[in-house]
């Protein structure tokens, strides 16, 4: 049995300002635009715009598995880049960082979309390749979400 990847990133290239682009990607109600995994999401508690700590509940569909996932900000350089975290739980003990690095472009706006695993229970990583291949094309994924993501800022 394989194992998950463990990081990847995409760039892509999108025909509008970085401030457009930059209002999508901090704005988890926007997610489900243009991610494969998060269906739906909202801020939680107090917040309800991006500030560090802030954190928002995911509605995460992987495969036939599907859970809730509180994220949280841990970095933030408008317009420049945005960062969040998975909170690891009892029941999802494992956490990703999720980054999006903005850089202006003579073409518009240039989007590195990336991911790191910080934390991987051994076996959930064995349960989650054999039952959710999505997670494991997540890599090769991330050039989908990002044409995904540029279409909804170009639109």
């Amino acid at each position: 049995m394989g194992k998950l990847a463990v990081d990847g990133s995409a760039v892509a290239i999108a025909p509008v300002p970085i401030d457009a682009v930059w209002a999508v990607v901090t704005d988890p109600t926007r997610l489900g635009d243009w991610s494969l995994e998060v269906n739906d999401a909202d801020w939680t508690g107090r917040w309800n715009s991006a500030e560090m700590g802030a954190r928002f509940i995911g509605a995460v569909r992987v495969g036939r598995l599907n859970s809730d996932r509180t994220g949280e900000v841990v970095e933030l350089d408008p317009p420049f880049a945005y960062g969040w975290r998975t909170i690891p739980t009892i029941a999802y003990p494992e956490s990703t960082l999720w980054r999006v690095v903005l850089e202006p472009a003579s073409e518009g706006t240039l989007i590195e979309l990336s991911f790191e695993s910080l934390r991987m229970n051994p076996m959930l990583d064995r349960l989650m390749f054999r039952f959710a291949p999505q997670r494991r094309e997540r890599a090769s994924n991330l050039a989908i979400e990002l044409s995904r993501l540029v279409g909804l800022v170009s639109g």
